[in-house]
């Protein structure tokens, strides 16, 4: 697939890179996730653009608020059964005796709190997804 630059995307969509910008920072907060290069930065993709053209047709035509358009759209990407992966914190569990001996339990501890709040926060957004969904 070839990468779309945010000009050639702002300028397919008709609008602002700053506000193409503006919107792929919502989409993200939302849950969507694009194509990222080794250094970090967005690579669009023809799906994206037709996400983001969703997103037009919705703020456009029907007066949604962004942040919602954006839930919405990000929730029909969403499975209705939805998978949380929990190995990284099983993973901590399973190690914490060898990290508590070799490492402390400052590090121990950290390690297993790190993947806690990880799996806390994915569990966040699904809730969040699924509160949405049921609007």
């Amino acid at each position: 697939m070839q990468d779309i630059s945010l000009k050639e995307a702002a300028d397919a969509l008709q609008m602002s890179v700053s506000t193409l910008r503006r919107w792929c920072d919502q989409l993200e907060a939302a849950g969507y996730s694009f194509e990222q290069s080794v250094g970090g930065r967005r690579r669009l993709q023809a799906g994206d653009i037709g996400k983001l053209k969703e997103l037009q047709l919705l703020q456009d035509k029907d007066k949604v608020p962004l942040e919602e358009a954006c839930e919405m759209l990000v929730i029909r990407a969403v499975p209705n059964e939805t998978v949380i992966d929990v190995s990284a914190f099983e993973q901590a569990l399973l190690l914490f005796p060898k990290t508590l001996y070799w490492d402390g339990r400052e590090a121990a501890y950290a390690s297993l709190l790190k993947e806690w709040e990880q799996l806390k926060k994915r569990l966040g957004q699904t809730e969040s997804l699924l509160e949405v969904q049921q609007r």
